[in-house]
């Protein structure tokens, strides 16, 4: 094999945080293999259960795993190989690994799983596409008719959450953000409309790390550069910051927008202004966070600093 692509912790479902929902009948395959031959170093478990924000019995209770199947390669870097782990069930927080039975109730998990399956054999390429055939097969038997997914044109002058990229490499989809982000990754967002022009672009980002930047290149990761965003470091990853860069151009028309990353920073949201001065509009996070705007040559102007409720 080659060598792997991006590393990164994705797996193909999830509960991450909620109560009393239902994850059920899903038939979950990956062999962990890229079309190119390169191992999926984003791969890493079928099925996940994990308190993320460690909400504890409040707010993490009374879910149900159940009737689903799940093949999955996790890539191990340690030694470059690919291994099973079709079901993971994690403890409260950031934390370690709970030795959770495949089908069991845990009260600490706040989770009940039931019927739960892995599936047999091998995983390969091939498995993938025998898979999708049937799917496939058992639509058409039913008459059901998959159509061609309809793009958003989103308006560049908006507030674009991160989380609704059309395409994305190495980042982790919070559901209210992006994150886990490392040197190389991106976000694509395609056909977002700059209108007659802009001229500066404001991101809501978070990092405690100096030295990361994100790049808005038009056309590929590689594409054209538009202007780069060198991000300070917001003190703790519960302070949000909108940060400001001025482009050195004025971009208009209809883009393909890549936002490329060379360090660790979580993103909210992000927007393009006519300004170089734009108003800037805080969201919500699911946790307690203060949610600041500095004035410095990378952030907005005007002053704006409150607490975000749970």
């Amino acid at each position: 094999m080659s060598q792997p692509s991006r590393r990164n912790s994705n797996a193909g479902l999830g509960i991450l945080g909620g109560r009393a929902i239902e994850l059920y009948e899903n038939l979950v395959v990956s062999s962990g293999i890229l079309p190119d031959g390169r191992l999926n170093a984003s791969n890493f478990t079928g099925i996940l259960v994990w308190d993320f924000y460690a909400t504890g019995s409040t707010n993490f209770a009374n879910n149900l795993v159940r009737d689903n199947v799940s093949g999955f390669n996790q890539y191990f870097e340690e030694n470059g190989t690919l291994n099973r782990n079709d079901f993971e069930y994690r403890l409260a927080g950031p934390s370690g690994l709970e030795p959770n039975p495949l089908n069991s109730t845990n009260p600490i998990l706040g989770v009940t799983t039931l019927r739960n399956t892995s599936l047999t054999g091998t995983l390969t390429l091939q498995t993938e596409t025998d898979e999708w055939n049937l799917w496939r097969n058992k639509l058409t038997l039913n008459t059901v008719v998959v159509g061609v997914r309809r793009f958003i044109q989103y308006q560049a002058n908006t507030a674009i959450q991160a989380e609704n990229y059309n395409e994305m490499s190495g980042v982790v989809n919070f559901g209210s953000g992006v994150g886990y982000i490392g040197s190389g990754d991106f976000l694509r967002f395609r056909n977002l409309n700059l209108g007659t022009g802009v001229r500066s672009f404001t991101a809501n980002v978070v990092t405690t790390e100096a030295g990361s930047s994100i790049q808005i290149r038009s056309g590929s990761p590689t594409g054209t550069l538009l202007g780069t965003l060198n991000v300070l470091a917001t003190g703790s990853f519960s302070t949000l910051q909108s940060q400001r860069v001025t482009l050195p151009a004025l971009q208009s028309g209809v883009k393909d927008i890549y936002l490329v990353f060379t360090g660790a920073v979580n993103v909210d949201w992000f927007r393009f202004d006519t300004s170089s001065t734009p108003v800037s509009t805080a969201r919500a996070i699911n946790r307690s966070a203060t949610t600041s705007v500095k004035s410095t040559d990378q952030v907005l102007a005007s002053e704006l600093s409150f607490i975000v409720p749970n």
